[in-house]
């Protein structure tokens, strides 16, 4: 009948969400190795010693979640703080961030899935911050409510898309990154929908320079 239907039809999509959510979590713990791998053969040993530690506690966290599809919107912001952390330590301080959250969104009373952000906030740091030669580097995370919608911006001044695709970003390279594909199938299921939730917009200045990107994620408060 039409209820079974519908039951083996949500049966179906809670499987894909776990199966592309799996596939997520591999592609981060690899960067986290690699870092600290990098880390110890640039002969900085203290600083190893530092992200190991805050890897495993981040590690312990994402393990205790991982039954989740979903978690509270306030986790989700500080495994984040958590990975940003991560990244700063990895290389010397070199950028800033800041997570912020408007008034009209409680982070304790909303849902978002697991790791959504992260894959946006990697590609940032690694293709827009720190192929810049200028110090001021920043990235800032914003989530807001807009009617049925969490909207969180990512947004960067790095060098921008066109630059970072002279050296291969993953935004724009064919070989787009495995995080950002398996992030926008996610959303595709989760908002049910084919429509694009992800926009990104190309920061310029005045003289058309570019100044950063900006990148726009819809996610569907169930």
């Amino acid at each position: 009948d039409n209820e079974e239907k519908i039951m083996l039809k949500q049966s179906a999509y809670n499987n894909q969400i776990s199966a592309l959510r799996a596939q997520m979590n591999p592609h981060f713990i690899f960067n986290s190795l690699s870092s600290i791998q990098h880390l110890i053969t640039s002969d900085k040993k203290e600083s190893a010693v530092k992200y190991l530690n805050k890897f495993s506690l981040l590690m312990r966290n994402l393990l205790e979640g991982s039954i989740e599809a979903n978690v509270v919107l306030a986790e989700e912001i500080l495994l984040l703080e958590k990975y940003l952390e991560l990244e700063a330590l990895r290389f010397n301080n070199s950028f800033h961030y800041s997570i912020t959250v408007e008034e009209n969104l409680d982070p304790k009373a909303v849902e978002v899935p697991s790791l959504i952000i992260q894959p946006f906030v990697e590609n940032a740091i690694l293709h827009g911050l720190l192929k810049k030669r200028e110090d001021d580097k920043q990235i800032l995370i914003r989530f807001r409510k807009q009617d049925s919608f969490i909207i969180c911006e990512i947004e960067d001044n790095g060098i921008g898309r066109d630059a970072s695709e002279a050296v291969k970003s993953v935004l724009k390279n064919s070989k787009k990154s495995r995080g950002i594909e398996v992030t926008e199938k996610r959303l595709q299921l989760l908002n049910h929908s084919e429509e694009n939730s992800i926009q990104i917009i190309d920061k310029r200045n005045n003289q058309g320079q570019p100044t950063g990107t900006l990148v726009i994620i819809k996610i569907t408060i169930e």
